[in-house]
């Protein structure tokens, strides 16, 4: 095991990858902080077949280039740009891995060769790999799918239930996550395997409208899909959940293609500076268009989290957001912030009738698909929308997103009554919007929110015990943090009906929680455990056969994107940085524990 392969071995090595037949490679670059799982299981018979690449190391990003293109300047003494170097472990995985479906890789064996390597990068390859499309083929028809009252039907009239997961990557690097080390069809055959039938798919307008050529990088452990361009990969991504039996739920995540998602990024309403409601109304006739041959697509997500504009710099470090552009020459709205609204105030804002005029625009391309409309504030916020949009009812779901720190909403032209006796803020003197919420959150349930009349004039207020809005008025000129819940959440249930659940109780249109999520070790945090008993039960609990639902996120690597950091850990996801296997068992089987069981409820 103490051994370092020569670098003639190496290069021939390149030569023998490159001479293949464009198999695609599974890769992993895998940071050492959990075992590396190497899997060959999606077929019955399959297994590995070699390993013909495996370094331990410190390898820069930009230098992991997966697929047939093995990485340059590496060695075994450094990377040949003066960072540390690594050893080649390719015998060792080799003789452990080959001929098995799985093969667990744990760092500690190899740690000694190289105290300062912190990674692992593999390549292995699968008997299956030489035909990728063989297996086994779910060829299920999925669409289309119709509303009827709360629930979801199919062509027979059967209830269906939804239980999905996010697939993120395009809305920020033009591809879905993970195609520079996994096959296409293994990811989706792995999406099958964990029990999930749905997929929301995540885009950006930017993307759809410029349709750049993809990274090669980023698509290399499919060499089929380079050179194509960002629309060809994602109808290839279509195809394949199709083919294996998973539907497709498609999301305008982004306007500009970044990292999602807030208050002062310049993405939260349907229209911004760089792209005028016209651009995201074609993107969507392009995508509705090209999503009308596949029976798998069902759903149509508007526009992902609608949400308060504040002008700033978007995460602390993009360019600066100007919430005045969003509404300019309204007088009633704050300086320097401002909301949308589902169907009053200034028109330009109100995001009923956008969304009518995008479905409308969707259902001429394509009219099998469901027409699915997020609440306000992040998706949080659903109490207006009990107004039906004016488009065919069978068409027209909600959406709802529910996250551990979904503590509070923002409400704009409302003010809360109520000072709060010896708090300055409470009485005459304002205090900035920041200290101000930190007075009241050190009040506990004595404060039901901030009211504020600019970001440095807010002030602490009592409210009342009663609705969502703790007796909240209306107040042009006025903006309100409101507390959705008590500090110890025990009216988490009665308050998330308030919001948007009662749209599900009165059976008036369904209502699909197409995010939630946590950390993998959501177990060590007390406010996350807590919130995932409470949104668990009430998943089932809410209607017949529980609600609709998709977790956030599939890919356990993030991609980058404003405030991200490409290669390193994406916490909630449910994969490994390998697409593998799960990056954390009970994580998985705590999402896996709501679903359901009930053919009759699957689609």
């Amino acid at each position: 095991m103490g051994f370092r392969l020569s670098i003639f071995l190496f290069v021939s090595l390149i030569h023998q990858t490159r001479s293949r037949d464009n198999s695609p490679l599974h890769c992993c670059f895998a940071p050492t902080n959990r075992p590396v799982v190497l899997a060959c299981d999606q077929y019955q018979d399959d297994f590995i077949k070699e390993v013909p690449f495996a370094y331990f190391g410190v390898v820069p990003f930009e230098r992991r280039i997966c697929g047939s293109d093995q990485p340059r300047g590496y060695s075994n003494s450094s990377l040949g740009d003066g960072s540390p170097g690594g050893v080649h472990i390719q015998h060792h995985l080799s003789s452990n891995c080959v001929k098995k479906k799985t093969c667990e890789v744990h760092w500690s064996d190899f740690s000694h060769l190289c105290s300062e390597c912190s990674e692992l990068l593999v390549r292995w390859v699968c008997a299956s790999d030489a035909a990728p499309s063989g297996g086994a083929r779910n060829q299920a028809v999925f669409g289309p799918l119709r509303a009827s009252g709360s629930q979801l039907l199919d062509a027979t009239g059967k209830e269906v239930r939804l239980q999905g997961i996010n697939w993120p990557g395009l809305h920020i690097t033009h591809v879905p996550s993970g195609l520079d080390r996994t096959p296409l069809m293994s990811m989706a055959l792995r999406i099958k395997a964990l029990g999930f039938n749905v997929v929301r798919l995540t885009w950006d307008t930017n993307t759809v409208r410029s349709n750049p050529v993809v990274s090669t990088r980023l698509v290399a452990a499919n060499p089929q899909l380079v050179g194509r361009r960002a629309l060809e990969v994602m109808e290839e991504v279509i195809k394949a959940l199709e083919v294996v039996g998973l539907a497709v739920w498609l999301d305008n995540h982004m306007l500009d293609t970044d990292w999602c998602c807030s208050d002062n990024d310049c993405n939260g309403f349907w229209f911004n500076a760089h792209h005028p409601e016209e651009h995201w109304v074609d993107a969507w006739r392009k995508v509705a268009k090209m999503s009308l041959p596949y029976k798998a697509v069902l759903g149509a997500g508007l526009k992902n989290e609608i949400r308060a504009m504040i002008s700033g710099k978007s995460w602390g470090s993009g360019a600066f957001c100007s919430a005045g552009f969003f509404d300019r020459g309204h007088v009633e709205n704050i300086t320097n912030f401002t909301a949308a609204t589902w169907s009053s105030g200034p028109s330009s804002l109100q995001w009923r009738a956008a969304a009518e005029r995008a479905g409308y625009a969707i259902l001429e391309e394509n009219p099998n698909l469901l027409i699915s409309i997020g609440g306000l504030d992040y998706s949080s916020d659903l109490r207006e929308l009990k107004e039906l949009p004016n488009l065919p009812k069978e068409r027209i779901v909600y959406e709802a997103h529910s996250y551990p720190w979904q503590k509070v909403t923002k409400v704009v032209n409302v003010a809360l009554p109520g000072a709060i006796p010896g708090n300055a803020s409470g009485k005459t003197h304002p205090g900035s919007l920041d200290d101000v919420w930190q007075t009241c959150t050190t009040l506990g349930d004595a404060c039901a929110g901030i009211t504020c009349t600019g970001t440095d004039h807010c002030y602490a207020r009592r409210g009342t015990p009663d609705g969502p809005l703790r007796g909240a008025e209306p107040a042009h000129g006025h903006f309100s943090k409101i507390n959705r819940f008590r500090t110890d959440r025990s009216d988490f249930s009665a308050q998330t009906d308030a919001w948007w659940g009662f749209l599900v109780k009165e059976n008036a249109v369904p209502v699909i929680l197409t995010e939630f999520g946590m950390s993998q070790d959501w177990q060590g945090d007390a406010t996350a455990a807590l919130w995932f008993s409470q949104i668990s039960e009430y998943i089932k609990s809410a209607k017949k056969g529980g609600l609709d639902w998709m977790y956030w996120t599939l890919i356990g690597e993030q991609e980058g994107g404003t405030s991200r950091h490409a290669g390193q850990t994406e916490s909630f996801g449910v994969l490994n940085h390998c697409n593998t296997a799960p990056a954390a068992t009970a994580h998985v089987e705590a999402i896996q524990a709501l679903m359901s069981t009930k053919e009759a409820w699957l689609v």
